[in-house]
Protein backbone atom coordinates (compact mmCIF):
# COMPACT_ATOMS: atom_id res chain seq x y z
CA UNK A 1 0.00 0.00 0.00
CA UNK A 2 1.78 3.23 -0.87
CA UNK A 3 0.47 6.88 0.18
CA UNK A 4 1.60 9.95 -2.02
CA UNK A 5 0.25 13.30 -0.46
CA UNK A 6 -1.93 15.85 -1.83
CA UNK A 7 -2.12 19.59 -1.92
CA UNK A 8 -3.64 19.04 1.62
CA UNK A 9 -2.31 16.65 4.65
CA UNK A 10 -6.17 15.37 4.65
CA UNK A 11 -6.11 14.54 1.22
CA UNK A 12 -4.41 11.18 -0.18
CA UNK A 13 -3.83 10.62 -4.13
CA UNK A 14 -4.44 6.47 -4.58
CA UNK A 15 -1.90 4.70 -6.50
CA UNK A 16 -2.82 1.28 -6.59
CA UNK A 17 -4.57 0.98 -2.99
CA UNK A 18 -4.07 3.42 -0.12
CA UNK A 19 -5.74 4.35 3.20
CA UNK A 20 -6.88 7.83 5.09
CA UNK A 21 -8.21 7.14 8.68
CA UNK A 22 -8.07 3.44 8.27
CA UNK A 23 -8.70 1.80 5.36
CA UNK A 24 -11.62 2.42 3.38
CA UNK A 25 -14.51 0.31 3.46
CA UNK A 26 -15.15 -2.35 0.61
CA UNK A 27 -11.45 -1.29 -0.98
CA UNK A 28 -11.69 -4.41 -2.83
CA UNK A 29 -12.90 -1.44 -5.49
CA UNK A 30 -9.94 -0.14 -6.04
CA UNK A 31 -8.87 -3.28 -7.53
CA UNK A 32 -11.91 -2.23 -10.43
CA UNK A 33 -11.22 1.58 -10.74
CA UNK A 34 -9.05 3.59 -12.81
CA UNK A 35 -6.19 4.89 -11.25
CA UNK A 36 -5.53 8.60 -10.01
CA UNK A 37 -8.54 8.52 -7.33
CA UNK A 38 -8.47 10.71 -4.62
CA UNK A 39 -9.85 9.64 -1.46
CA UNK A 40 -10.84 12.04 1.07
CA UNK A 41 -12.11 10.87 5.30
CA UNK A 42 -14.88 13.76 5.92
CA UNK A 43 -17.78 13.25 8.40
CA UNK A 44 -17.21 9.83 8.89
CA UNK A 45 -16.90 8.92 5.20
CA UNK A 46 -14.90 8.23 2.62
CA UNK A 47 -15.22 10.58 -0.13
CA UNK A 48 -13.56 8.96 -3.95
CA UNK A 49 -12.71 11.75 -6.58
CA UNK A 50 -12.09 10.73 -10.09
CA UNK A 51 -11.49 12.96 -13.31
CA UNK A 52 -12.68 15.96 -11.60
CA UNK A 53 -15.62 14.65 -10.31
CA UNK A 54 -16.99 13.34 -6.71
CA UNK A 55 -18.17 10.09 -8.16
CA UNK A 56 -18.25 7.71 -4.69
CA UNK A 57 -19.14 7.94 -1.09
CA UNK A 58 -17.49 4.54 0.43
CA UNK A 59 -20.29 4.09 3.53
CA UNK A 60 -19.60 1.99 6.57
CA UNK A 61 -21.16 3.46 9.91
CA UNK A 62 -22.84 2.54 13.22
CA UNK A 63 -24.91 5.15 13.18
CA UNK A 64 -27.75 4.35 10.69
CA UNK A 65 -26.55 1.27 9.67
CA UNK A 66 -29.11 0.73 6.24
CA UNK A 67 -27.41 3.40 4.76
CA UNK A 68 -23.95 1.65 4.86
CA UNK A 69 -22.23 0.66 0.96
CA UNK A 70 -21.39 2.18 -1.82
CA UNK A 71 -23.13 5.61 -2.50
CA UNK A 72 -22.88 6.69 -5.85
CA UNK A 73 -22.90 10.55 -6.90
CA UNK A 74 -25.57 11.54 -9.97
CA UNK A 75 -28.09 13.51 -10.64
CA UNK A 76 -32.15 12.41 -10.30
CA UNK A 77 -31.90 12.43 -14.80
CA UNK A 78 -29.65 9.33 -14.55
CA UNK A 79 -31.65 7.18 -11.60
CA UNK A 80 -33.77 5.37 -14.43
CA UNK A 81 -30.66 4.36 -16.23
CA UNK A 82 -28.65 3.39 -13.16
CA UNK A 83 -31.30 1.46 -12.06
CA UNK A 84 -31.39 -0.73 -14.90
CA UNK A 85 -27.17 -0.77 -15.56
CA UNK A 86 -27.22 -1.59 -11.60
CA UNK A 87 -29.71 -3.73 -10.89
CA UNK A 88 -30.37 -3.39 -6.90
CA UNK A 89 -29.07 0.00 -6.68
CA UNK A 90 -31.70 2.81 -4.81
CA UNK A 91 -31.83 6.30 -4.44
CA UNK A 92 -30.18 7.79 -0.73
CA UNK A 93 -33.92 8.51 0.75
CA UNK A 94 -36.42 6.62 -1.75
CA UNK A 95 -37.94 4.63 1.82
CA UNK A 96 -37.85 7.55 4.09
CA UNK A 97 -41.22 9.60 2.84
CA UNK A 98 -40.39 12.43 5.73
CA UNK A 99 -37.20 13.97 3.36
CA UNK A 100 -36.66 15.30 -0.06
CA UNK A 101 -35.38 12.46 -2.35
CA UNK A 102 -31.72 12.57 -2.95
CA UNK A 103 -29.87 12.90 -6.30
CA UNK A 104 -27.64 10.22 -4.65
CA UNK A 105 -27.93 6.21 -5.07
CA UNK A 106 -26.04 3.46 -3.63
CA UNK A 107 -25.67 -0.44 -3.38
CA UNK A 108 -26.80 -1.19 0.15
CA UNK A 109 -23.87 -3.46 1.79
CA UNK A 110 -26.66 -6.29 2.50
CA UNK A 111 -27.68 -6.50 -1.34
CA UNK A 112 -27.14 -10.12 -2.19
CA UNK A 113 -25.09 -8.90 -5.31
CA UNK A 114 -23.31 -6.50 -3.28
CA UNK A 115 -19.68 -7.09 -5.04
CA UNK A 116 -20.93 -8.23 -8.50
CA UNK A 117 -22.92 -4.74 -8.79
CA UNK A 118 -20.03 -2.66 -7.08
CA UNK A 119 -17.72 -4.16 -9.63
CA UNK A 120 -19.80 -3.08 -12.60
CA UNK A 121 -20.22 -0.02 -11.09
CA UNK A 122 -16.57 0.10 -11.20
CA UNK A 123 -16.70 -0.51 -15.10
CA UNK A 124 -19.23 2.08 -15.51
CA UNK A 125 -16.95 4.68 -14.35
CA UNK A 126 -13.60 3.27 -16.15
CA UNK A 127 -15.79 3.69 -19.57
CA UNK A 128 -16.66 7.08 -17.86
CA UNK A 129 -20.43 6.80 -17.62
CA UNK A 130 -22.09 10.23 -18.09
CA UNK A 131 -23.73 9.08 -15.25
CA UNK A 132 -21.88 8.98 -12.61
CA UNK A 133 -20.37 11.32 -10.81
CA UNK A 134 -20.61 15.04 -9.99
CA UNK A 135 -18.56 17.98 -10.47
CA UNK A 136 -17.80 20.49 -7.79
CA UNK A 137 -15.85 22.91 -5.88
CA UNK A 138 -13.85 20.62 -4.05
CA UNK A 139 -13.87 17.72 -6.82
CA UNK A 140 -11.77 20.71 -9.36
CA UNK A 141 -9.73 21.95 -6.33
CA UNK A 142 -8.30 18.31 -6.01
CA UNK A 143 -7.78 17.29 -9.63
Amino acid sequence: MRIEYAEKKEDYKLSLTSCMKGTPPFDFIFDYLPGDNIVRWLFGVHYIYYNKKNILILRDAAKEPELNGIWIATAQAHHKSLTADLPGVISILANNPKKKDSAWMYIRETNDHFEKTAIHLCELITRRDPGIGVVTKKSLSLG
